[in-house]
């Protein structure tokens, strides 16, 4: 049940991105809740085959939805819900600070790699893009550490939901 409900959720989150918080800007730049939602899903939900799935299809999604190559998101969500299953171990608390450092390092990558595909594809780098990417992290990084707290009370409001229904069946 936990499983549909984390859907539900990242199907919500896709379609605020795609429409909503397409039009609004923080600082110039576009978050990008998605990246947020597969990268908190990753440190709260231990079931690897579940956020394999929603890594594929919501990076799908996104590279369909018209951002950047095809393939790009689908690549980078799962080797990132990988790379956080290796770094957390399942039973140890997480620190804010090793979060901050962890979405840091992420949404770095995820545009620095972004930057480097653009180049092969327009041949072109433009010093004015990096800030810009640069904003992007940092936008990233104060939306997951924003949605930290709202997204654990979520998880375990979904997971007492799925205790409750389990009693019902029993």
């Amino acid at each position: 049940m936990v499983n549909f409900y984390l859907f539900l959720l990242a199907l919500g989150v896709f379609i605020l991105q795609v429409s909503f918080f397409g039009d609004i800007r923080f600082f110039g730049i576009i978050p990008n809740f998605v990246f947020v939602f597969i990268f908190l899903s990753a440190l709260y939900y231990e079931k690897i085959n579940i956020l394999i799935f929603l890594a594929v299809l919501f990076g799908f999604l996104l590279d369909i939805s018209g951002s950047g190559f095809f393939g790009f998101n689908i690549l980078f969500f799962l080797a990132l819900v990988y790379f956080i299953k290796l770094v957390t171990k399942e039973g140890r608390a997480i620190h804010l600070q090793y979060i901050a450092i962890l979405v840091l390092f992420s949404s770095f990558l995820y545009n620095l790699l972004q930057a480097g595909l653009n180049y092969f594809k327009d041949g072109i780098i433009e010093p004015i893009i990096f800030q810009v990417y640069l904003k992007q992290v940092g936008v990233d990084v104060a939306a997951s550490l924003l949605l930290f707290f709202a997204f654990g009370k979520i998880f375990k409001y979904f997971q007492r939901l799925d205790q409750k229904s389990n009693q019902i069946i029993s």
